[in-house]
């Protein structure tokens, strides 16, 4: 498995990654106090350009910290490419809360080739490849998911029409669910959603890196996906109650012109207006 190798050398940097200076705030993007980049973002975007070097030299890196031009976008989704979230939970980092992680997508041609994702609080890390996955750690059972709340994720700035659906959507889960959850990283949420910890995982308007890599993971356990990509942005709904994503699908909709589609193990992910 290629990618185990890719894992390998995420695990390493985490281990070195308590190193003080690593938590080092090198810039907020745009005045935002929720996004910043640490010295550890960057070194795992090396620790990931370094391995398609001497891995995948055929594939292309899509990370958060590459610069990447609209013109380029289509090049890179339609052929072989690596989408990666060096560190999603950035602040949490630099805060010293240990809600984070790393998550890479392997696409050619629109298919998943593979998935790498990696949870230092939960010393877990999931390898997806010839559509199976390999956990460290056996995944929690017996959760009583559909007691428990909602994973809501969405970005700093939103426009009007998603201001409203934000307005919608929270309204949903409350009435639906015991309530919402935001702590800081759309990775982590995901993850306990496969492990029965949240009913539902909403995530709005995220970047395509916030959430792509668990399409495949959460189709595999029998979890109902629904996504849109378009550009470099996407929205990913996922529960096992399908009746709940209706609702808030059905919200994105009347309020954004937003169709979600369905995800489903094996198929090409469709990217719009690429």
């Amino acid at each position: 498995m290629t990618l185990l190798n890719l894992t390998g050398r995420v695990c390493k940097t985490f281990g070195e990654g308590c190193l003080k200076e690593t938590k080092t705030v090198q810039k907020i993007k745009e005045s935002q106090a929720r996004d910043v980049v640490t010295k550890l973002d960057l070194r795992l975007h090396t620790v990931s350009a370094e391995f398609i070097a001497d891995c995948l030299p055929a594939c292309k890196l899509l990370s958060e910290e590459s610069e990447l031009s609209g013109n380029e976008l289509k090049k890179f989704l339609t052929g072989e490419c690596l989408i990666v979230d060096p560190l999603d939970g950035s602040s949490n980092y630099a805060l010293g809360i240990p809600t984070y992680g790393y998550m890479a997508a392997h696409i050619k041609a629109g298919y998943f080739s593979g998935v790498v994702v990696v949870l230092p609080e939960f010393d877990q890390y999931i390898v997806y490849e010839k559509n199976k996955s390999l956990y460290a750690k056996t995944l929690p059972t017996g959760n009583d998911w559909e007691l428990a709340p909602v994973y809501y994720a969405y970005p700093p700035r939103l426009d009007e029409s998603g201001r409203h659906s934000r307005m919608k959507l929270m309204n949903l889960i409350d009435d639906c669910s015991a309530g919402l959850y935001r702590y800081g990283s759309a990775c982590v949420g995901l993850y306990r959603l496969l492990c029965g910890e949240h009913m539902a995982f909403i995530g709005q308007s995220l970047r395509i890196w916030d959430a792509i890599a668990f399409l495949p993971l959460l189709s595999e356990l029998g979890f109902d996906v629904r996504y849109s990509c378009k550009g470099l942005n996407i929205s990913v709904f996922a529960s096992r109650s399908s009746s709940f994503l209706d609702d808030a699908a059905q919200i994105l909709n009347e309020n954004q012109g937003v169709k979600l589609s369905r995800y489903l193990q094996g198929e090409a992910v469709r990217f719009e207006n690429t």
